[in-house]
């Protein structure tokens, strides 16, 4: 009953769309706030957890973004990412190319679109004393969007996962603790 909850996104609409999706479900949340997560305006020690959700990827400066969290979490405070892609470097050429997927969808919508490594991952992760407490690889076809998707995640859930980590495409999912 005493927790507060803020949502931010860096784009009014999507904050006016949290509004109305809160207000549809009737989902206390305190406050909506239009935030850059590069540029947090929260104070330090703010929060107790942190969830984001598909956005990290999305970000200039990933290093910066990590820090300002890092800044408002307490000790010990937990930041659950969710829907983040870990790719092989093979892979993310095409994928970050003007065909693939990620290309494709920075042209048509006008967004930045990163593509990291599981190492590049692990390594910003660390650099930012952001340690990894746990970690998924999305691989479920049941939960799969489309028949594509679920065909794809069928084939790598079968991988062994030192080979998902070396490369293959696939969404991660992380709870990071401020250490």
């Amino acid at each position: 009953p005493e927790t507060e909850i803020i949502t931010s996104d860096v784009a009014s609409i999507n904050v006016s769309y949290a509004a109305q999706l809160a207000d549809l479900l009737h989902f206390k949340t305190d406050y909506f706030v239009m935030a850059d997560a590069e540029r947090l305006p929260f104070r330090p020690d703010s929060f107790d957890f942190i969830l984001s959700s598909g956005m990290l990827h999305h970000l200039g400066d990933i290093r910066r973004g990590l820090r300002k969290g890092y800044q408002v979490l307490k000790h010990g405070g937990r930041w659950y990412v969710i829907g983040e892609l870990a790719i092989g470097s093979l892979f993310r050429l095409l994928w970050n190319s003007r065909w693939g997927g990620k290309g494709r969808d920075a042209r048509v919508r006008g967004v930045r679109e990163n593509s990291y490594t599981w190492q590049e991952w692990k390594a910003s992760f660390q650099a930012e004393n952001l340690k990894i407490v746990d970690y998924y690889f999305h691989r479920d076809p049941k939960t799969a969007a489309s028949w594509p998707f679920a065909a794809y995640y069928a084939i790598i859930s079968r991988l062994p996962i030192n080979l998902v980590k070396m490369g293959v495409p696939c969404n991660v999912n992380f709870v990071l603790e401020k250490v």
